[in-house]
């Protein structure tokens, strides 16, 4: 056989290798396309039964060409080369992943018209992606301690893998022979119906057991190490060429939160990942991915800023996103750096106890994701004080993404900027315990302490990665500390939160050490979740005769000229902000100091910003006669 017969032989074997791909692909859709998921969203499975439903239920179409964005971070391999298809000029993706956080290298590329991913689409409603994979025309060389790694016949694909809370696809990034590159994580879903398209946006690329070993990565198995965006052209099956129809409950909806309606919002999972700056130096930016469930019984506004005025305020009401940063250690508790504002947007809407279609709503039973990139992004950052957290609004004029009050966004943060940001060496302490937490600020919800949770973390300095340990707790971080159950006179601890009428939430937690020969370490932490103010001044009654000595102050900055002071009275300590640092909303401040008098139950003064009055909150104090324990 001569060479040109043999070459002959191989593209035709690899062709038909292709086509009998193709139809097995075809042929597995065209099954599935009448089967109802087996695990259906609780608002799917109160319709199977009832006959009015069944022609809307099953309803199916598949996504199909396109193109796709990837952006690798510069540090996955050596050298990374993509080759892309696709030109820039006539993109229809959107531009927010050029406002990401990090470095990256980006590719570009076709989705080829055939296959497909099957999507399931009951009463038009975007419930999954079923079945399927598309396949990219493009490759990826990745050259990584002198090892080239070429991956050509790239695919996404459809994966058995569980869905995570909010996922409404679960794909993975796989090349011609079978390997899975990349796992696709906190996929938001758009579905528009209008345009017969569905996007894939603020996609987290996280690195595959495979791929890791192959670049010789294994601690980074699972990591996120890239972004990807996506759209495909839609087409429907024949019969649900015209999707119509809603259900019964919808026709009331939506309910918006009232005082017979509650909205009540949930942080369900927590986990963190930590990146360099861009600018280098020794500090690192930590950023969390967060999940969370509609679990009140009203409807959720969720419009992202500047897309016009809706009900039920007639603005572009959202939910926003702060975290923290806190350490433990030697019996006392501290917050060592905080984030911006992440300003929310889209819900994936999944899981639903009841779904009527609109992704701009939060209905109720729904799950949401927003990944690390999503929430490492300069279009939604913006510094904490342009909301009232109590209320829970905000107005974009004169803001920081609309300085000019133009009614749209002039203005965006840099890379680095608006980033919780953290000295390596405060991160490193092998005798500390350290926690990142997070918490949902949502207009109107009735409780927001499960809208709060937190996470323990721990630094791998060999590796340069966050590793995330345990489990989410639910409510603030500092419930780790002290348990939020009053006083507790074995364990020498008090935990009081207090709800300030029209202003917000606070709390004043204490432990106190016995250190022996009648010495105890006091130690008070003073947080405040939403009271809107600020706070001004601690003052903790104190027992005549006591002495007072190693006092320590705390808070998120690294400025020694703004710490509080100590003022000793005969009869009480007071503590008093200097300038303008005041405990603003989602800060703690710890106060630290050793007495030769023994805790009592009491309670401690605090002032509000501005004029706001003292108010007092229960809290261990060195007292030895009660009479005198309530204050001053």
């Amino acid at each position: 056989m001569s060479l040109a017969d043999k070459i002959s032989n191989k593209a035709t074997n690899k062709l038909r290798l292709f086509l009998c791909l193709f139809l097995f692909i075809s042929l597995s859709l065209a099954q599935a396309e009448t089967k109802t998921p087996t695990n259906p969203a609780p608002w799917l499975q109160n319709l199977l039964d009832q006959p009015q439903y069944a022609s809307q239920i099953n309803r199916y179409g598949f996504a199909v060409g396109g193109e796709l964005r990837l952006k690798l971070q510069h540090d996955l391999a050596d050298v990374i080369m993509m080759q892309s298809t696709h030109s820039e000029k006539n993109t229809r993706l959107l531009d927010y992943d050029a406002y990401l956080g990090g470095r990256y290298q980006t590719g570009h590329f076709t989705v080829k018209e055939v296959a497909g991913l099957q999507l399931f689409l009951p009463l038009g409603i975007f419930e999954g992606v079923q079945a399927g994979q598309l396949f990219i025309d493009g490759s990826i060389t990745l050259n990584n301690n002198d090892r080239k790694l070429e991956f050509k016949e790239l695919r996404i694909s459809h994966a058995k893998r569980p869905p995570k809370a909010g996922d409404m696809a679960v794909l993975d990034m796989t090349d011609g022979d079978g390997h899975v590159l990349f796992h696709l994580d906190n996929i938001h879903t758009v579905w528009e119906q209008e345009n017969s398209v569905l996007r894939y946006q603020h996609v987290d690329v996280r690195l595959s057991e495979w791929l890791a070993a192959q670049l010789g990565k294994s601690q980074s198995v699972g990591r996120v190490v890239g972004s990807l965006q996506m759209i495909n052209a839609v087409s429907l099956t024949a019969d649900s060429a015209q999707i119509t129809g809603n259900i019964q409950q919808c026709s009331s909806r939506p309910v918006w939160p009232s005082a017979q309606n509650h909205a009540d919002v949930k942080l369900i999972e927590l986990s963190g990942e930590i990146r360099n700056l861009n600018s280098g130096g020794t500090k690192r930016i930590i950023i969390p991915s967060a999940r969370l469930q509609n679990i009140g019984d009203a409807d959720i506004p969720w419009y992202r800023v500047f897309t016009g005025s809706f009900p039920p305020h007639n603005n572009d009401q959202h939910p926003y996103l702060m975290w923290n940063l806190y350490k433990q250690k030697d019996g006392r508790f501290t917050q060592i750096a905080a984030s911006a504002l992440k300003h929310a947007f889209y819900t994936t809407n999944q899981q639903c106890t009841l779904n009527c279609g609109n992704n701009n709503i939060l209905w109720p039973g729904c799950r949401d994701t927003y990944g690390k990139l999503s929430n490492d992004n300069n279009l939604y950052l913006a510094p904490r004080s342009e909301i009232n957290p109590f209320l829970g609004t905000w107005d974009s004029c004169g803001s920081s993404f609309d300085p000019e009050c133009s009614g749209q966004r002039t203005h965006a943060p840099g890379s680095d900027e608006q980033r919780m940001q953290i000295e390596l060496n405060d991160l490193t302490d092998q005798n500390a315990s350290y926690y990142l937490s997070a918490w949902y600020i949502i207009r109107d919800d009735i409780n927001i302490y499960n809208s709060m949770g937190s996470r323990q973390v721990a630094y791998d300095s060999t590796y340069a990665y966050l590793n995330n340990m345990g489990s989410i707790n639910e409510g603030p971080a500092a419930d780790r500390w002290v348990p939020h159950t009053g006083f507790d006179m074995s364990a020498r601890t008090s935990s009081f939160r207090q709800l300030i009428a029209g202003a917000g939430h606070l709390s004043v937690k204490t432990k106190v050490v016995d250190l022996g020969g009648g010495l105890y370490r006091f130690h008070y932490f003073v947080e405040n979740y939403d009271y809107n103010p600020g706070l001004s001044k601690l003052r903790v009654p104190l027992q005549t005769g006591t002495a007072v000595s190693q006092y320590d102050f705390n808070d998120v900055d690294d400025q020694s000229n703004n710490d509080w002071p100590l003022i000793t009275h005969v009869d009480g300590l007071q503590m008093t902000a200097v300038g303008n640092n005041t405990i603003n909303w989602g800060y703690g401040y710890t106060f630290s100091l050793t007495l030769t008098q023994a805790p009592v139950p009491g309670s401690v003064i605090l002032t509000g910003e501005s004029g706001n009055g003292d108010f007092s909150v229960p809290a261990l104090v060195p007292l030895a006669d009660l009479i005198f324990a309530d204050g001053f």
